[in-house]
């Protein structure tokens, strides 16, 4: 898996409810990576274009709290804004269902790869393919949703590995988003770095 340099990212993100970071992401621009501040805290960035590839590192490493993410506002944001996704640790969740207010759902599209993913691979509305978070029902201890198996687990190593998976996501605002999970660990080899690439999916 690709690991680029995330540390000073990570570092701001772990603070991801202040107002002046919670916009804040990194973007390739074409000739490399530099974050940038997307839009002011509370305010959809709306002259942005979501079809553009980002990928985000976020900083999960808390037991107790939750980080939420807004992929219209392209970063971390409180809770009582609009929130797409949450992580904490490996825990991913959906704005739906059991873990929130809205009706944010998924769809698992396995051994695709992002790039060759069109709006034809777009489920219908009422097709079983999309589901929102749901309480547990295999025994796990887990929760069931989108990105509830979203990796492999060495028992040897205790290593998460992302699974070749993307997630079509059909956001708060109803754009339907790709979201690919590329990794769980920093440079240092720390967990609860999670880096995920994103795109809305066009027409």
């Amino acid at each position: 898996m690709r690991r680029s340099d995330v540390h000073a990212l990570a570092a701001l993100l772990a603070m991801g409810c202040a107002p002046d970071l919670r916009d804040q992401l990194t973007r390739d621009n074409g000739s490399g990576e530099v974050l940038e501040d997307l839009a002011e805290a509370g305010q959809l960035d709306t002259g942005a274009d979501l079809t553009l590839e980002q990928e985000v590192v976020i900083d999960a490493r808390s037991e107790t709290d939750w980080s939420f993410y807004d992929f219209e506002r392209q970063g971390l944001v409180d809770s009582d804004l609009p929130w797409d996704l949450k992580v904490q640790r490996y825990r991913i969740r959906v704005n739906g269902g059991i873990s929130g207010d809205a009706s944010v759902v998924g769809a698992k599209l396995d051994d695709v790869s992002f790039d060759d993913v069109t709006a034809n691979d777009i489920p219908p509305d009422d097709d079983p393919a999309w589901e929102t978070d749901a309480a547990d029902t295999d025994g796990d201890g887990e929760d069931e949703g989108p990105f509830a198996d979203w990796y492999d687990y060495d028992s040897t190593t205790h290593i998460l590995s992302p699974k070749p998976r993307v997630t079509l996501v059909r956001s708060v605002e109803g754009r339907v988003m790709l979201v690919e999970v590329l990794d769980y660990y920093d440079d240092a080899g720390s967990s609860g770095f999670l880096r995920l690439r994103w795109a809305e999916l066009s027409n």
